[in-house]
């Protein structure tokens, strides 16, 4: 084998052996691009997810904040019904002590 031989098998081993390296980190690099293309779609989905419990959860604040408007409107109604009853019934005892002591 002569030299020039010699330096072309040497040559071919080193740029092998690069392009071995260099197949490698573009491999290592796609599946880190493939990792964070998977994490950013995780994250869209979480945030969607989020967003759509945050305004579930406004629009039943909502929806209890007017319940709650109903009820104390249904109790003052309520007690002032039970307060004209309790007038009543004391009038008509008053009436019945009146009647039974004559």
């Amino acid at each position: 084998m002569s030299t020039t031989g010699i330096l072309i098998g040497i040559i071919s081993v080193i740029v092998a052996l690069s392009a071995f390296y260099f197949s490698a980190q573009s491999a290592r690099a796609t599946a880190r691009a493939g990792i964070h293309a998977v994490d950013a779609d995780a994250y869209k989905r979480a945030s969607e997810i989020y967003e759509n419990t945050i305004s579930n959860l406004r629009s039943d604040i909502t929806s209890l904040r007017e319940d709650i408007g109903l009820c104390r409107a249904e109790i003052r109604l309520l007690r002032s019904s039970n307060d004209r009853m309790s007038t009543e019934l004391r009038r008509l005892g008053k009436t019945i002590e009146d009647n039974h002591s004559s």
